[in-house]
Order: structure tokens, then sequence, then C-alpha cells
């Protein structure tokens, strides 16, 4: 007569847990909440989607400006701050001064 384990765990990284038992495989996380096969299979289809998106560039994620853009960006500040300064010149130079008695 020999013995059959009723489940074979595995320690996985970050204290979650697999195990697979006659339902299939299963992870539980270390908080204790759990995704059963069909759920972890959903969830692992997701992952490699993802992944592939990705790898593809088709993943609408915002990404640093490029540096052509990055020097249109620093132009068009420039340009703005220089338009603040000159009008505060001019109403500088055109404002009334107060004089002391």
């Amino acid at each position: 007569m020999s013995t059959t384990p009723y489940r074979i765990e595995y320690r996985a990284p970050e204290s979650w847990t697999v195990w697979a038992d006659e339902d299939g495989v299963h992870v539980r996380t270390p908080k204790g909440d759990g995704l059963e096969a069909p759920d972890l299979e959903r969830l692992i289809q997701l992952v490699y989607a993802a992944r592939d998106h990705h790898k593809s560039g088709n993943v609408p994620a915002p990404r640093p400006p490029a540096p052509e853009e990055r020097r249109a960006m620093f132009g068009a500040q420039r340009e703005e701050y220089n338009a603040k300064r000159a009008s505060r010149a001019v109403y500088d130079a055109l404002a009334p001064h107060a004089t002391p008695l």
C-alpha cells in the first residue's frame, strides 16, 4: 500500500505559497488571499498578454519626452519667460515713479 500526498506545497518569493492538488495549481498571498486553478490560469494569460503589448510598444503609457521634444518645451518656456520679462520692463519704464517730498 502506497500513500499519496493530499497536496504538494511550494514556497514562492515574497512569502507567497503555491500548491498543487487534485484540482490543479493554486496560489496564496502572504495575507491569505488565494487564487484557484482557473483564476490563476486567467491571471497568467493576462500577464503574458500585457508583457507582449509592452514589448511591442503598443501600451499607451506615458513616456519621457524625446530630446527634440525637451528642447521644444524648453524653448517655449524660455519665450514665455522673455515675454513676461519684456512686459515688466515696459511697465516699469512707463509707470510713474513716486518721488519723495
